[in-house]
This record gives structure tokens, sequence and C-alpha cells, in this order.
């Protein structure tokens, strides 16, 4: 399904684009690879000035775009600032790299409790085989049932015009 980027209105496929926010009812905001690249440069980068050109760059692109819509001018607001705060930290030299690494590596490792055992992937099989023979059982008893309802209703008919 094709959306448009929250930043510079460019046609994403909803599928595979970045999400930049979720706005009323869990409707995305997303962004197109061009943006998605601009965000991270601006919001990851080591480098001053390539930090600078990414946030002039989405600035550019919103006020080109014309773009309204409140939630994604906070978030992207938001975002840009957090940016500007840690370049100028990082021209200063008090950045801490060390832990942004860290706080990386916590949110990309999924708790042993969470992750998919070969257990769970075994039920996970049985049960849409199980669902499978149901989804059947249940497609066969309603053709009965349909097939009975139109007999009676021939029969009925049948029987009030000719007898």
């Amino acid at each position: 399904m094709e959306k448009l980027c929250a930043v510079c209105k460019k046609k994403v496929d909803s599928e595979t684009a970045a999400i930049l926010t979720l706005g009323g009812y869990a409707n995305a905001k997303y962004l197109c690879e061009e943006c998605d690249s601009d965000m991270e440069i601006a919001t990851r980068s080591r480098d001053c000035s390539e930090i600078s050109s990414a946030m002039d760059r989405i600035t550019k692109k919103m006020s080109d775009a014309g773009i309204d819509d409140k939630l994604s001018l906070k978030t992207v607001s938001e975002l840009l600032s957090e940016a500007k705060e840690r370049a100028e930290k990082i021209k200063l030299g008090e950045y801490d790299f060390a832990e942004e690494e860290e706080n990386d590596a916590a949110v990309e490792e999924v708790p042993e409790e969470l992750r998919e055992t070969e257990e769970d992937k075994i039920l996970d099989e049985k049960e849409r085989e199980q669902n499978k023979k149901i989804d059947r059982v249940i497609g066969i008893i309603s053709g009965i049932v349909i097939s009975a309802t139109f007999a009676y209703i021939a029969y009925r008919f049948i029987s009030t015009w000719f007898l």
C-alpha cells in the first residue's frame, strides 16, 4: 500500500518504508529512503558537518513540501533538536560514543525469554495444521447446511405449487 513520506511527501511503500512515528489509531507516519537516510545521518553521524547538512536537507524538504501535520512536525523537531545538541557535544568533545553503543546493543538484543524457540515453531506449525482441519470441517458442515436449506426451500416451493 502506498503512502506519502512525512517529510517530503514522496510516495513510499508502507510495507518497506521506515516509520517516523505513530499517530492516532496507530496510523504510521512513514519516511522515504532518502529522508530516512538523512534522519539517520542527523541522529547517528559522528561528523558535525554531516549532521548539520542532513538537518538542513530535512528542514528544506519539509518547508518545500509544505508539511502541516502537527505530529510529524513535532517529532522531526524533537529529533533535530536532539541531533543539534548531540552535534554541539561532539564539536566540544564532550559526547560519549561508548554510552551510545551500549544503548544500541541493549535495544537490539532480544531477551532470552522473548526469543522464539524451536519448540515454539513446532507448536505454531501444529496449531496451523489443526486450524486447517477445523476450517475444512466447518466448511463441509456449512456446505451441508446450505444445501439442506436450499433443498427444503425447493421442496416447499414445489409442494405449494404442484400439490
